[in-house]
Parts: structure tokens; C-alpha cells; sequence
């Protein structure tokens, strides 16, 4: 797994993440980034703005990010 955090300079997109959401966007170290990440991309209006396979690879590494702090996704 990539490091979670941004590169000296400035965000960066996280890999597994369509290149529009960074990590400025949703910290995923964090146990409120990942679950704010889960509900972005939980919600229709959001999801419909990525291609599906986009949303599959965000959805797994923000369940990945999960498992790895204890974070319930809701």
C-alpha cells in the first residue's frame, strides 16, 4: 500500500482514487477522513460523477483504510 500522506509541495491523488479527489480531500490516516470518504462516495450524486470502476477501486481502498484503523464504516 502507498503512503497515505501528500508529497512535499502540495495534494496529491491518493493511488486506487480517481485522480480529481486528493488527499487534501479525505485524509485517509485519519478515522474521520476515511469515514467522510465512505460517505461521499455512498451517496448516488457523488458516485455518478466517476466511472464505475473508479468507484470500485475508491470504495475497496477507503474499506482498506478501514480495516486498518478499526473505522465501522456507516
Amino acid at each position: 500500500m502507498s503512503t497515505p500522506f501528500p508529497t512535499e509541495g502540495g495534494a496529491h491523488s491518493e493511488e486506487g482514487m480517481p485522480a480529481s479527489l486528493t488527499f487534501n480531500d479525505f485524509p485517509l490516516h485519519t478515522t474521520d477522513g476515511v469515514q467522510a470518504a465512505w460517505t461521499f462516495i455512498q451517496d448516488p450524486r457523488n458516485a455518478d460523477q466517476y466511472e464505475k470502476d473508479e468507484v470500485e477501486r475508491f470504495k475497496q481502498r477507503v474499506q482498506e483504510y478501514a480495516r486498518q484503523l478499526g473505522v465501522t464504516l456507516r
